[in-house]
């Protein structure tokens, strides 16, 4: 009997060692992801992803760190109490090395972060309990994981309203829509404005006199080869015209570009934008358009409020 017992602590051990070189990778791997220098895109899908991905590696987190606890004899409100701490502390320590690189700090992945990291520590507790306390960690479980891709549910639910819509590409009705949209100077991303006026609804985008100001949309990578041109309703302030760059990226391979330009006027219009037509790159750019950008190197100062944007 005496001489199981060293066998025994060996064996437990060798469970804590494993268990604790298992969350130090895990640990390694998730410092990497969450300090990844590539800055990420803004439009499309991948941004939600990205931002989601801080769900699983979490929940991966949570579990090696569960079982590592668990080797070193913390059970129940012990390991919960230290799991969350844990968490949140790596979570909160990300985000400000994040903005000491130069990028902007999102508080929403502390929140992705901690509903990964608790939901799967209720899973992992629900599978060794019974009666209404695994129900209520199974609910708790399902309730952090089904938070956490609230933002994928409403891009889907996005994407089928303008699914429904086009060849209307927008008319800034619903804000619901802004995440399709992104504004930058000189690279810079600035805030966007949605405002209604008599009636009808805008995006402003300021022009500056100096440096590069553009807007982009996100066109989730739709045939527009069948229509002719583009149709800009607007509203230009404070400048007697300006000159619009436009800016197509698409094509099946996703690499292909031709570059438009319209000349708008001061006051309320509607601009008719020719889309490239005939053989080669140019027009099969249209086939699968994945991005729309409207651009401007300035000049004067003045606003351009985007009423709608449509195919005919």
């Amino acid at each position: 009997m005496t001489s199981a017992r060293p066998a025994v602590a060996d064996t437990t051990a060798q469970s804590k060692k494993a268990a604790g070189a298992r969350l130090l990778a895990a640990l390694v791997i998730a410092f990497i992801l969450l300090l990844w220098p590539a800055k990420p895109p803004t439009l499309g899908w991948w941004p939600l992803w990205w931002n989601w991905m801080h769900v699983p590696l979490f929940g991966w987190l949570a579990w090696e760190a569960t079982r590592f606890l668990r080797a070193c004899g913390w059970q129940g409100w012990r390991t919960a109490f230290a799991l969350f701490v844990g968490a949140a502390t790596l979570a909160i320590s990300a985000e400000y090395l994040q903005h000491s690189f130069g990028r902007q700090a999102d508080w929403e992945d502390v929140a992705r972060s901690m509903a990964g990291a608790i939901g799967t520590f209720a899973l992992l507790e629900a599978t060794s309990s019974a009666g209404s306390k695994k129900v209520c960690l199974c609910l708790l479980s399902l309730l952090c994981f089904a938070g956490s891709a609230n933002a994928l549910l409403q891009r889907a639910v996005l994407m089928h309203a303008k699914s429904s819509a086009f060849p209307l590409l927008e008319d800034f009705k619903s804000a619901s829509s802004l995440p399709l949209w992104s504004l930058e100077h000189d690279g810079v991303p600035q805030s966007l404005s949605r405002k209604q006026e008599n009636g009808r609804w805008r995006l402003d985008m300021p022009i500056a006199k100096a440096g590069f100001s553009s807007l982009h949309y996100d066109a989730q990578a739709r045939d527009w080869s069948p229509y002719r041109t583009l149709v800009l309703h607007y509203r230009l302030e404070g400048m007697p015209t300006l000159h619009l760059g436009v800016r197509l990226d698409g094509g099946v391979g996703g690499k292909e570009r031709s570059n438009l330009e319209t000349h708008l006027q001061s006051g309320t219009h509607a601009a008719t934008i020719s889309l490239p037509r005939g053989q080669g790159e140019r027009s099969s750019v249209l086939s699968r358009i994945r991005t729309l950008t409207l651009f401007s190197s300035g000049g004067a100062e003045g606003m351009l409020a985007i009423e709608e944007l449509r195919l005919e």
